[in-house]
């Protein structure tokens, strides 16, 4: 016969009617396991969110995506040039400088039209047969909006195909991408469109600044500078390459006379191939942190468990000495995902490389922790991916210590452990 029962005191007939220093001890142990675990969980997720926030000004044109969100409601005005709606670019123009999220510009980043106008991005909505028929049609009004602006003359079958399709908007509403579409076949007819697919070198001429994101203006007269101008890279190609971003004697950064330039390249994948080590380090990382933030959660569940075993159900051995050691075990499991998957060298070299301006080398300060200083190669702490490891490991240690206290107490604060009796005598 084999059974749970508690002992009394010995040589004293009664069981403890107080707690001791085991329950203090066991006590303090699960909430601080939880306590740092929900930290834990709060930092990944943070990390993660910012992570993503860093890149969001790597495509596009986030201060004309604004101004045009701003001024949709005075289109009209807009259109019939009235004074509210040059109030309204005003006010628009106000807000948009106070956006902290406009202010996070990378170094280097991708062309306004890259990702957005290529003849695979327009029709990837699109299902077959309507994909192929987009991507052909796409891909002729391209080389005839071309012609047309370079003031070639088209042939009679080009010049009707113009006409028929190319010149009306109303040619794309039936597409999934009209909007795009018809953004997209505006700009090719009086710029040029910007991409690595369609174009090798940066416009010049009236179409200078065509390819990179332009600083809104109140008005005619330019007041604020943009901040980007279009250069080329003989491995990426075309990109757009910050002002700010200039070697020791205030030139703009190459390969050759700023360190960092080849790592902030790869980490903005210019060209979309995700060819560089930064780029597949960063895509590594993030992968790892959704696990982080997956396996982290699991085990708040685990010790939000354990707390309802040690009120509700204390002689409960087994399930409250499993969460212990599930919880434990997919803390490590956590911290080392994190170490071993590359993210922490990820944010390191992402504070180290400085690709961004100040607001966004903040943020990768804060992820990372600051850069260490020239030809330091010691390994140094700091930055919330730090603080994520140290907390998971608080965390851990705490759910570890609890599991051979909940295998010899189960969840019991006062009285003595419960013990097995073979052949009628206790052991």
């Amino acid at each position: 016969f084999v059974s749970h029962v508690p002992v009394a005191c010995k040589g004293t007939g009664v069981m403890p009617t107080h707690a001791g220093k085991r329950a203090y001890l066991t006590v303090f142990l699960t909430f601080l396991a939880t306590a740092c675990n929900i930290g834990s969980l709060s930092v990944i997720t943070f990390i993660y969110v910012r992570t993503g926030v860093l890149r969001d000004n790597l495509s596009g044109d986030p201060e004309k995506s604004f101004m045009d969100e701003c001024l949709s409601h005075f289109r009209e005005e807009c259109i019939a040039g009235t004074e509210v709606c040059a109030q309204a670019r005003i006010d628009c123009l106000q807000k948009l400088q106070e956006q902290d999220h406009l202010k996070r510009l990378a170094f280097v980043r991708k062309t306004v039209d890259e990702d957005i106008c290529d003849v695979d991005d327009v029709c990837q909505d699109e299902t077959e047969p309507f994909a192929s028929l987009c991507r052909r049609n796409v891909t002729q009004c391209y080389s005839t909006l071309e012609l047309v602006r370079l003031e070639v003359p088209l042939g009679e079958d080009a010049d009707l195909f113009f006409r028929d399709n190319c010149d009306l908007p109303e040619t794309w509403s039936g597409y999934q991408s009209s909007q795009r579409l018809v953004y997209c076949m505006w700009k090719q007819l009086n710029f040029g469109v910007c991409t690595n697919a369609l174009a090798d070198r940066c416009p010049s001429g009236s179409f200078e600044g065509s390819c990179c994101p332009q600083a809104q203006q109140e008005g005619v007269v330019a007041t604020r500078r943009d901040n980007y101008q279009c250069s080329r890279d003989p491995k990426e190609g075309l990109y757009c390459h910050h002002y700010l971003f200039e070697d020791s004697v205030s030139q703009p950064c190459t390969g050759v006379s700023c360190p960092n330039y080849e790592w902030c390249m790869q980490y903005s994948d210019i060209s979309g191939k995700c060819s560089g080590q930064a780029c597949s380090l960063y895509y590594q990382a993030v992968v790892f942190l959704i696990i982080c933030v997956g396996v982290t959660t699991l085990c708040f569940i685990l010790d939000c468990a354990d707390i309802a075993i040690l009120i509700f159900r204390p002689e409960d051995l087994f399930p409250k000495t499993a969460a212990n050691v599930l919880s434990a075990f997919g803390k490590a499991l956590a911290a080392g995902l994190v170490v071993a998957g590359g993210a922490r060298d990820f944010f390191k070299e992402l504070s180290q490389n400085q690709c961004y301006t100040a607001e966004g080398q903040a943020i990768a300060e804060l992820l990372g922790g600051p850069p260490a200083p020239a030809g330091d190669t010691s390994i140094r702490i700091g930055g919330m991916i730090d603080g994520y490891l140290i907390s998971t490991a608080v965390a851990a240690s705490c759910s570890l210590i609890l599991a051979p206290l909940s295998a010899y107490y189960g969840g019991k604060l006062i009285g003595v452990p419960y013990i097995k009796m073979k052949g009628g005598t206790f052991v």
